[in-house]
């Protein structure tokens, strides 16, 4: 769904001020920060990779509410969503997919334990370290998944000495959230724990014209319980259990737009889009029979062992986590009882485990890991084929669409990737990963209107790669680093659940980047420099065809070609202010689809389309003020964002938004 963009204040939707009852964390300004991003602590600036950290009280005034705040704060980063799922695009690459069973292209990892499902990754985020981003494809580190790149979200860890915090946002469209934390020891310096939550309600801030009821609306709460158990200096072991709600008429599905569809099912009969009712609608606004229902919940425990002696350092992560959602929409976009009541059900359970090995040496350090990821899906959608007898004489009033069935997913991956330093300046890297993944699925399909009933949609395949990592960095006196690095990212083939389609091939993408970091003015400025090339192989595709049909398929080869650029400037003790810039040029290198966008029939080449999600220019401006408080402190942030043209279909749909 797309359209152009325009440019806006970031503080639109919702604009939010807040006080808070404690200082959550110490002011970092410009001093050093270590990040964990690459397997192994270190400082920021010292890696020679394009990775963004962003601590929870720099993300707007209110702090990290959901995913969607990052976009604003990091280079080539676009989180959107559909149906109830995330869209998380890094470089113009990301969750292409609309049907249940496909996986996004970004990684996304709670305190080292992944969340597969993009849907789950719509979640409440709070009482939060730090989200760092890890863009381009992390086929050596990550593997799985991470062909656009990885997302990792580091939570608050208890502290010494008995805290808590508590933490209140009002704001407009009848905002409110409140969320804090509360935590120390239990024996001594022993056993620590913390125990925090959020709830956050917020009013609709769109409209649907047909039943004035509001859409877009959000009722979430989550919470989170650590215990940190310390028995020696050598081992710490974590255990972290959470849980979230979310029932709202959020995700309201927006109307493509005529000139992707045409006239919609509903148009025949007399139903009106919100084209229909309003020329100039508000993009959040919608004209629909059916109110959009979003009720969503999960769960999941993590425990981290970390051991460390000497040169060396083990690490163990296992995690267990569920999730499971219904989302309705009105996919035929109009006021009339149209084929188009659209229901997502979605159940699911995953087990990972993982073993991390590191030794280090003066001049050389090594890295090594296993995993295993499961995961046992089960997925449906159904559409109730109200009225279809218009079009399809003689066919059931009481008729059905529906794609459901199971998938179970088994992954496993090893790597070992190695860094010599050759001179106190010069260092190399190099590493690869072989990644196996199986995926078997029981399914049926049925569109009774046609006299397609329970059709066996049973399917199995299997995929591997191998996908290597160079890099060459050197970092200069005054402590520039300069880097080069060649990677591939691997994305594993896909079996939608209920589809009549074969399995989908994996992805590929060939990344060459070269990269700088340094700072100037005393440490007053810092400054991050990429330039990156992709080569993209298969990218996985989909659209909706005349029947409300999801189709997906892979293009063929895409190319991606960008710069990026992050400034951050103390200005004085109490003022910071930071710059984001991305130019991107996200092309499709050869794809010929037979499938539609329901204008223009027939074979089509898309050569030279650009790829959805993938706007020419984008840049963020802002500004943080902290001034003391006889209790706190006050901060105060205003930004500026731009977003150029862009597209969220592969047809380049003007006003498909």
């Amino acid at each position: 769904m797309a359209s152009s963009a325009s440019a806006g204040v970031a503080l639109g939707v919702p604009a939010a001020l807040t006080h808070s009852s404690a200082i959550a964390q110490e002011e970092r300004r410009l001093e050093e920060i270590l990040v964990t991003a690459t397997r192994v602590a270190a400082r920021l600036e010292d890696i020679p990779a394009p990775i963004s950290a962003v601590f929870s009280d720099q993300i707007t005034v209110g702090g990290i509410g959901d995913i969607g705040n990052l976009q604003y704060s990091i280079p080539s980063l676009s989180v959107g969503q559909q149906f109830g799922v995330n869209r998380t695009f890094i470089r113009g690459i990301g969750m292409t997919s609309i049907e249940l069973g496909a996986d996004g292209a970004v990684a996304f990892h709670q305190d080292g334990a992944l969340i597969a499902r993009p849907a789950a990754q719509l979640g409440t985020y709070f009482d939060l370290e730090r989200v760092e981003v890890l863009r381009g494809p992390q086929g050596t580190l990550y593997g799985r998944g991470a062909t656009a790149g990885t997302i990792n979200v580091i939570t608050r860890r208890p502290g010494t000495e008995f805290a808590g915090n508590v933490d209140l946002t009002a704001g407009n469209y009848g905002l409110y959230a409140l969320d804090g934390g509360v935590g120390g020891p239990l024996a001594g310096d022993t056993l620590l724990f913390r125990i925090a939550g959020r709830i956050e309600e917020r009013d609709g801030y769109g409209t649907n014209l047909f039943t004035g009821s509001d859409v877009n609306d959000r009722s979430h709460y989550a919470g989170r319980a650590t215990l940190v158990y310390l028995p020696s200096e050598d081992l710490e072991v974590t255990l972290t259990a959470d849980f979230m709600r979310g029932d709202d008429s959020n995700y309201a599905f927006q109307y493509f737009g005529p000139t992707t569809i045409g006239p919609v099912f509903g148009q025949l009969f007399g139903g009106r889009t919100i084209f229909d009712v309003d020329p100039n609608p508000r993009s959040w606004d919608i004209n629909a029979d059916v109110d959009p229902v979003n009720n969503r919940h999960g769960a999941g425990v993590t425990l981290n062992l970390d051991w460390g002696t000497g040169d060396w350092n083990v690490q163990s992560i296992t995690s267990y986590r569920n999730f499971e959602r219904t989302n309705v929409a009105d996919l035929d976009s109009t006021d009339f009882d149209a084929f188009g009541r659209i229901t997502y059900n979605e159940k699911g359970d995953t087990f990972g485990q993982e073993l991390l090995l590191g030794y280090t040496q003066p001049r050389w350090d090594v890295r090594a890991g296993a995993m295993y990821f499961r995961e046992e899906l089960f997925g449906s959608t159904f559409v109730p084929t109200n009225n279809i007898e218009f079009i399809i004489p003689g066919a059931p009033q009481d008729g059905e669409f529906n794609q459901r069935g199971d998938l179970d997913v088994d992954a496993y991956g090893v790597f070992l990737q190695g860094t010599y330093r050759a001179t106190e300046q010069l260092s190399v890297t190099g590493g690869i990963r072989y990644s196996y993944e199986k995926r078997d699925h029981v399914g049926a399909f049925t569109f009774s209107p046609q006299g397609i009933v329970n059709i066996p949609t049973d399917k199995s395949d299997s995929w591997r790669a191998w996908t290597p990592r160079l890099t060459v960095d050197y970092q200069f006196e005054d402590g520039t680093l300069l880097y080069a690095n060649v990677s591939r990212g691997f994305k594993s083939g896909v079996i939608n659940i209920g589809a009549l389609n074969d399995a989908l091939d994996p992805e590929f993408v060939w990344n060459y980047e070269v990269g700088l970091t340094t700072r100037l003015f005393d440490n007053r400025l810092s400054a991050a420099f990429s330039a990156f090339h992709y080569d993209y192989k298969d990218l996985q595709v989909s659209q909706v065809d005349e029947f409300s049909t999801p189709i997906t398929e892979n293009a063929a080869r895409a190319r991606n070609r960008g710069i990026e650029l992050e400034l951050n400037a103390l200005v004085s003790d109490e003022l910071t202010i930071d710059f984001y810039a991305t130019w991107l040029r996200a092309e499709f290198r050869e794809f010929e689809t037979a499938q539609t966008n329901r204008i223009d029939e027939g074979l089509q080449d898309l050569l030279d389309n650009r790829l959805p999600n993938a706007p020419d220019l984008t840049f963020t401006v802002g500004a943080n003020y902290i001034a003391a408080m006889p209790v706190g402190q006050l901060r105060l942030r205003g930004e500026f964002a731009w977003v150029d043209e862009v597209f969220f279909t592969e047809f380049n749909n003007a006003d498909a938004f």
